[in-house]
């Protein structure tokens, strides 16, 4: 796959069961949150723990359905996603 900019990849650990649901014309979308976390070293060189990062995703269709049959809260996932930014009340949004 060729190097694109606007994909990330997000390895981290499920924060609560995927929340599926349809559309009205029937289409199949889930919701789910990843929470993801390093570490980084401290002043010492020590390893230390960072505050994990929460990312709310969506995934539709034949995927959605796979991700709620196969998956649940704490279960470790690496997704590729597009990752889009929202102003809404002046506050910047960035997921």
């Amino acid at each position: 796959m060729a190097k694109d900019p606007s994909i990330s990849i997000i390895r981290g650990r499920l924060a609560a069961d995927p929340e599926y649901r349809t559309t009205d014309n029937g289409i199949p979308v889930v919701n789910l949150r990843i929470l993801s976390s390093g570490w980084e070293k401290d002043t010492a060189g020590n390893p230390v723990d960072v505050t994990p990062t929460s990312w709310q995703c969506e995934a539709w269709r034949e995927l959605a359905e796979h991700i709620v049959a196969s998956l649940g809260k704490g279960d470790q996932i690496m997704a590729t996603v597009r990752p889009q930014s929202v102003v809404s009340s002046g506050i910047f949004y960035r997921w």
